[in-house]
């Protein structure tokens, strides 16, 4: 059965070595703040798969029980092998913990949305391909979440043929079997500002004491003609099948831009979002610069939101000219490199604890930090470093809480390897309310190496994510062992 699909696959491959670095520097010669992830998607459309795989199932031993905590699970390939999958987003169904899905870009699938499912706890998993509207083409900007009916919903950009001046929207299916089965892609948002866009987050309230329960947040990053952006949120009280959009903050004028922008729900239904700013240079981008991490909250389901307040300030990687990404370059690599700030909150109300996660350039390392707020995100205090390590770089954070009230950050980490260029998960945690981090540990043994990423080298994904759900937090990143970057799972259990 896999030979009967390499030559399409080593086709693709092939064919995106070729075009992928050519299309990413083609369009930041002027820094346009676009995503990696969608210039990779454009150059997908010049050479677009049209062949949908039949998946086979992995089985893996993944084991739940664990004791002495914290025990670290063993790792799985959830995805299918074969063409790379990049930037990978993980769900947990908050009803049942052994229904656990993985969104991301994946060029197995024709729509390159690909969804892989695990109804026994990550022991085995499928993978399926999302459908797409009639004449459009899917781009390269995963979402995934779980409703507290069972739902599944999972979703990304797509382009009618022909291009984005002729139409861009954020779409999203549902599954009712945990992605056996995927209805039709319902419109969430087109371009509001008329022309393009990018970055879509999804979030749902899946909180029993909130009047918003089981409303469905996407966050979206709006440009017009000239790529001016803002930060804009849709929500649906029905099930995602209708949709309302409000803007956040006002329009930022190239160079300068917004973007990648993440959602979190509290315990009482407020909605917490932040996301990157850049004051952007028109020569060097985000690049060697102090970009700031912005933050804003809704407490009426995402009708009005509160004016931006600063959590932080970063100093952002200096260089942009081995990737030619507006985000700056990961060093000693060709690789894109973005700074997605991710949130998690634990709490309600004007006591709710919120923290962001992102890195921050020291001049000489890209450090882990996390910035905490014990009031709601009315004040924040200054970041804390989540590792004490000086060896090797740290990038692709994310951030979230058990049901303990542990504090759990997940990156992706360098110290292993003497030329500082192959990566390891790792992970720490704060039992203080992100005031400070306990020793950091690696989530795998296995180092990665990017110039393995299916790609050469030039694009191993925009972000990898992690979900908490009682005591255990899973995790997944682009993982290159198989030759090219997968979906690895593996997590930790108190």
């Amino acid at each position: 059965m896999r030979s009967a699909r390499i030559t399409p696959i080593v086709y693709l491959i092939f064919t995106l070595a070729l075009i992928l670095p050519t299309a990413i520097h083609s369009q930041v010669q002027n820094r346009i703040p676009l995503s990696p992830g969608l210039l990779a998607g454009r150059a997908l459309r010049q050479s677009p798969l049209s062949t949908q795989f039949d998946f086979l199932s992995r089985t893996s031993p993944l084991n739940l029980t664990c004791s002495p905590a914290p025990c670290l699970f063993p790792n799985v390939q959830a995805s299918e092998g074969g063409a790379p999958v990049e930037t990978q987003v993980i769900a947990i169904n908050p009803n049942n913990p052994s229904q656990i899905m993985v969104r991301a870009d994946d060029y197995n699938c024709s729509s390159y949305k690909g969804v892989s499912s695990t109804s026994d706890g990550g022991q085995t998993w499928k993978t399926r391909c999302l459908p797409l509207t009639f004449n459009y083409i899917g781009e390269l900007n995963p979402v995934a979440a779980y409703d507290s009916n069972n739902v599944a919903y999972g979703g990304g950009v797509e382009y009618l043929d022909g291009g984005e001046a002729a139409g861009a929207m954020i779409t999203l299916s549902k599954s009712l079997d945990n992605g056996v089965t995927w209805g039709s892609p319902v419109t969430v948002t087109g371009p509001t500002l008329g022309y393009t866009l990018a970055g879509p987050w999804l979030a749902v309230d899946t909180n029993p004491g909130s009047s918003f329960q089981n409303q469905l947040y996407i966050s979206s990053i709006q440009y017009d003609q000239n790529y001016n952006s803002q930060i804009w949120v849709s929500h649906s009280s029905d099930g995602g099948n209708t949709w309302s959009s409000t803007a956040v903050d006002t329009i930022q004028v190239l160079p300068a831009a917004d973007g990648l922008a993440v959602l979190a729900i509290g315990g009482d239904g407020a909605i917490y979002l932040s996301w990157l700013r850049c004051p952007g240079s028109p020569t060097h981008g985000c690049t060697n610069t102090d970009a700031r991490i912005l933050f804003s909250k809704s407490s009426d389901g995402g009708s009005t939101w509160s004016k931006p307040a600063i959590v932080a300030q970063v100093t952002s990687v200096p260089d942009f000219r081995t990737c030619g990404s507006y985000f700056g370059c990961l060093p000693n690599t060709s690789e894109p490199l973005t700074n997605v700030p991710a949130i998690a909150v634990s709490g309600v109300g004007s006591t709710a604890s919120v923290y962001t996660t992102f890195y921050n350039w020291s001049g000489a390392q890209l450090q882990i930090e996390v910035a905490a707020s014990h009031d709601g995100g009315n004040t924040w205090g200054a970041p804390v470093r989540v590792s004490g390590s000086n060896a090797g770089d740290e990038f692709f954070s994310w951030i979230s809480v058990d049901a303990a009230g542990r504090v759990l950050a997940t990156w992706l980490d360098r110290r292993n390897d003497p030329n500082n260029v192959k990566y390891q998960p790792f992970f720490a945690v704060s039992t203080s309310g992100g005031r400070s981090f306990g020793r950091d540990r690696a989530l795998s043994k296995i180092l990665s190496d990017p110039s393995h990423d299916g790609f050469h080298g030039t694009y191993m994904g925009d972000f990898r994510t992690q979900v908490s759900l009682g005591t255990a937090t899973y995790v997944t990143w682009m993982d290159t062992r198989s030759g090219n970057c997968q979906s690895e799972v593996g997590g930790v259990q108190f």
